[in-house]
């Protein structure tokens, strides 16, 4: 079962999840892709200081901004405690690679190329980070979580 970018969105996804395990029963697999907390709290806050440096103009030619805060976000440690409280092993959670080009198609050719080499190059550091510290810090936009229902 999978869940893509859908928890954050949920104002209470628990109850999801746990109605999931019920479905899979054992032996079952859930995928789920969601944003990553940690990297939204950090681009906000570089946003609010360029903003602080005087270069307000520059962001407001900027068609998205590069954070987002839903109802519900999620850490790899708040998406690890969520799955385990509705009854699922955590496999494994990492970094998720970023969806190729503009997902809102507000961008011309040129610029959803380069947008797509700037998030490569973001995805890469973060790749980076994560292999530098043994996994513990995950600081892509969004992370990838595998659950198993026990046997």
């Amino acid at each position: 079962m999978t869940f893509w970018n859908v928890l954050e969105c949920m104002p209470e996804p628990l109850p999801a999840l746990r109605e999931a395990r019920r479905l899979l029963g054992p032996g079952g697999r859930l995928f789920v892709r969601t944003q990553n907390l940690a990297w939204h709290v950090v681009s906000f806050r570089a946003t609010e200081a360029i903003k602080r440096l005087g270069l307000r103009r520059w962001l407001d030619r900027t068609p998205h901004l590069t954070f987002i805060f839903n109802a519900i976000c999620f850490s790899r440690a708040t998406l690890r405690l969520a799955l385990a409280r509705a009854g699922f092993d955590v496999v494994r959670i990492r970094n998720s690679p970023p969806i190729p080009g503009d997902p809102y198609l507000g961008l011309a050719a040129p610029a959803e190329l380069g947008l797509s080499l700037v998030k490569g190059a973001v995805f890469g550091g973060a790749q980076a980070v994560a292999l530098a510290s043994g996994g513990r810090w995950l600081v892509a936009p969004s992370l990838e979580a595998w659950g198993r229902v026990s046997r």
